[in-house]
């Protein structure tokens, strides 16, 4: 019994099948990184899927991903719209916002810092009767960029 064993042990690895896999990811986009003993790799979109089936059964060779998480560092983003009129103007400027105390900052057309501020209110008027005329930039922190011109 142990020369039947034996011969199991023996011939088995070589009369079994085998696949040989290669180890290469076929993806759109990835990388890796390392840094002392630490590495990260990552693969976005495996493009080759392959399926294998018998009448018993059915395998799939490739990247699935079913559920994406994503997780950010980012604190309660808020939205918050932004309404600069009349546009082009003459002496003033409505700025409305549905943000509170935003931050401002009013730019000429050489890039000079012509006011800065706080929209505490939800519609602040700006006085634009003493610029000269020409094209400024208003912008509201982390929020958004408007062009404004002034006749």
């Amino acid at each position: 019994m142990k020369k039947f064993y034996l011969l199991i042990l023996v011939v088995l690895p070589y009369g079994g099948n085998a696949q040989d896999v290669d180890q290469h990811v076929i993806a759109t986009a990835g990388n890796h990184a390392a840094n002392g003993n630490l590495s990260l790799s990552w693969t976005i979109g495996e493009v080759i899927i392959e399926t294998f089936e018998k009448p018993f059964a059915a395998v799939t060779q490739g990247l699935h991903q079913s559920q994406i998480t994503i997780i950010t560092l980012l604190k309660d983003l808020k939205v918050h719209s932004l309404k600069v009129y009349p546009n082009p103007t003459v002496d003033r400027v409505l700025i409305e916002s549905t943000g509170k105390n935003q931050e401002f900052v009013l730019y000429n057309a050489n890039g000079k810092i012509i006011l800065m501020g706080k929209l505490e209110r939800p519609i602040v008027e700006l006085d634009f009767s003493s610029y000269a005329t020409g094209t400024y930039l208003f912008r509201v922190m982390d929020i958004s960029t408007h062009k404004i011109i002034k006749h």
